[in-house]
């Protein structure tokens, strides 16, 4: 006989032994036949419920790790959830569910029936007593009855489904496996922190977000009945989940709840969702200095410099150094606040200060070359702007020959061809030729004396153009053309007066997609339209921000239209339409270049600081009008 076979016959005498009542001896025999003869067990179903009749729980855990996955039933999986001692083997229980549930060959492959096997596997653990699964009836298990599970056991099943949310390749199950758990609670428990925290941990860990709004939406939950490690779960589920005004709800009492920064955090994002801004300050300044946090002094200077009061996030700022509160990041801030407040000496001097440290930050290069241009430098803000954007050979782009092509960059592209062609004449004595075309994409080419060399626009940044000017005709001629540096006050939007629109037909593009600072640039149609009422105005939306044109449609204005036409793509289009169109009112930066370029009329709403880019200002102004462009004239919004 050989070995295999007698170990076989072995594991039947063991099973006689376990029907005899002489367990040390049997235990002896499976141990053995356990270690050596995994694949080649007769009955594995057998030898775990032998395993759990000799008192052993090392050997039913041995047991079942070493069955191999594809003889694993739903009848094996639960007689070793009743069996165990220690919870952390729940994971390896949920494990073998989930592989179950994908088996080819049984019944249970679906996402029902991964619930159906739960069900079967909660009531074991929660009927479990003393490592016995009898009694326990496996055709009774109603999740909607409420079965009481003790806290300690529905947290460590709630980690095991945690654990295989995180690492589990098949989410499907895991999740359908989740969503039957939480039937064992209902709103009532959930207010329970003990089951309320595993319940926001697992569903997290699994991202599921919408479940985590359902339930604290179902529950009417309040603050006060928020578990302190549930809130930032919570939180980031609704943000994530959009519902910030559900987040908002939750502000009530905050400042007497046990708090961090990051909810803190979470809670001023919902606010700034919901157009609430100065709360949302608020709710920082009262919070930041007691937390010591960066993070929030960031976030509060951000704030305040998008609202454009910037002589207070530059008084906040000095407050949060003298609590010792800083860093490279409030630093950078600073430097934007100075140069969006003109304060542009001091802008460059705090840029060049953290540019020591880290000399390739590209945002304090772009605050060192707009404050050098709005000092009249141009040269070398020029030249900075540019070498901070673009990796190639300088020298090379300023060659006698250009092309510059491309559909990223629009605004610069035409503000930049707009800048060659005002000073054609001067560059023609050089040995300049240029000849400017509009397509679908927009392509721009210079040409010289009938030869053209290609570069990309990703390879020659546009930046490079007032470089190249500077460079050709020097700072003197280029101030002249360019930046007079003639100012004064430029009037707020509400005072555009009818007198200032040229004509009847007026193309409108209010909005910006620019995801940092769009909400600054944006205008409303709501303010346009009170302010030109008469009935002979026809407003054409060329809106290529959805938020906008959803907003224009709202208003449902007869005297508004609605062009067929790929507003975001096709410029060539848009072009032609403008074209059309006796006036232009403008929020968005891009928009008013391609107005400016086609010498239309434009009236361009612009902020006072934060999102206002520095050919909006001085000293590219000459009373309220760009320089650039000699028929935009700028309010503020």
């Amino acid at each position: 006989m050989s070995e295999t076979d007698f170990l076989k016959s072995r594991f039947f005498s063991g099973i006689e032994l376990v029907e005899s009542g002489k367990l040390k001896e049997a235990r002896e025999v499976f141990l053995k036949v356990v270690e050596v003869l995994p694949d080649h067990l007769p009955s594995w179903e057998n030898a775990l419920y032998c395993s759990t009749q000799l008192d052993d729980v090392e050997l039913v855990r041995q047991t079942f790790r070493r069955m191999p996955l594809a003889v694993r039933s739903i009848d094996t999986i639960t007689m070793f959830a009743g069996a165990v001692e220690e919870w952390s083997d729940v994971t390896l229980v949920l494990q073998s569910l989930v592989i179950e549930t994908k088996s080819e060959d049984d019944k249970l492959k679906s996402p029902d029936g991964a619930l159906t096997s739960l069900k079967i596997l909660i009531k074991e653990i929660s009927s479990f007593k003393n490592g016995s699964t009898k009694g326990a009836d496996h055709n009774q298990v109603d999740p909607s009855s409420g079965p009481k599970i003790d806290p300690e056991k529905f947290m460590a099943t709630a980690e095991a489904l945690a654990y295989l949310a995180r690492s589990s390749e098949e989410p499907e199950y895991t999740r359908a496996l989740i969503k039957l758990f939480l039937t064992l609670i209902d709103d009532d428990i959930f207010r329970d922190h003990t089951f309320q925290f595993a319940t926001i941990s697992l569903l997290h860990s699994a991202g599921m977000f919408a479940e985590i709004t359902d339930r604290v939406v179902s529950s009417k939950l309040k603050l006060n009945e928020v578990e302190s490690n549930s809130l930032e779960g919570i939180l980031d589920a609704l943000n994530k989940t959009k519902q910030f005004d559900t987040s908002c709800s939750f502000i009530d009492g905050i400042d007497k709840q046990e708090v961090n920064h990051k909810h803190i955090l979470l809670f001023a994002q919902a606010l700034e969702h919901c157009s609430r801004i100065p709360d949302a300050i608020n709710l920082i300044a009262r919070h930041c200095f007691r937390l010591s946090s960066t993070e929030l002094v960031n976030e509060r200077v951000r704030l305040l410099s998008e609202e454009n009061r910037l002589i207070e996030a530059k008084e906040f700022y000095m407050a949060a150094k003298k609590h010792g509160i800083g860093g490279k990041i409030l630093e950078k801030h600073l430097a934007k606040i100075l140069l969006y407040s003109g304060d542009y000496e001091n802008a460059l001097r705090q840029a060049e200060t953290i540019l020591k440290l880290d000399p390739n930050d590209q945002d304090l290069r772009q605050v060192k070359s707009e404050s050098l241009i709005a000092l009249g430098r141009f040269d070398q803000g020029f030249m900075e702007l540019y070498s901070a954007t673009n990796d190639e050979n300088l020298a090379q782009s300023f060659s006698p020959e250009i092309l510059i092509a491309g559909d990223q960059g629009i605004g610069d592209q035409l503000m930049f061809l707009q800048m060659l062609k005002t000073c054609e004449n001067q560059l023609s004595g050089l040995g300049f030729r240029f000849n400017y075309e509009i397509n679908k994409k927009i392509r721009f080419v210079t040409k010289n004396r009938g030869n053209t060399i290609s570069v990309s626009l990703t390879k020659l940044s546009t930046t490079g153009i007032p470089a190249f000017i500077v460079q050709n005709l020097g700072e003197d001629e280029f101030h002249r053309l360019f930046a007079p540096g003639i100012n004064s006050d430029i009037p707020n939007v509400i005072d555009l007066d009818e007198s200032e629109i040229n004509g009847d037909t007026i193309a409108v593009c209010l909005g910006s997609s620019a995801t940092a600072i769009g909400k600054q640039k944006t205008i409303s149609w709501s303010k346009i339209l009170e302010i030109l009422k008469s009935s002979k105005y026809r407003f054409v939306c060329l809106e290529y921000s959805e938020a906008s044109k959803i907003e224009a449609e709202k208003l449902n204005d007869e005297r508004v239209v609605f062009p067929d036409c790929d507003l975001f793509n096709d410029v060539g289009e848009v072009a032609k339409i403008i074209q059309q169109c006796d006036h232009v009112i403008a929020g968005s930066n891009s928009f008013a270049h391609l107005a400016g370029f086609l010498n239309k009329p434009t009236s361009l709403a612009v902020t006072e600081g934060y999102g206002r880019l520095w050919y909006w200002r001085p000293p590219f102004l000459i009373d309220g009008r760009s320089s650039i462009y000699p028929k935009t004239k700028l309010y503020l919004k």
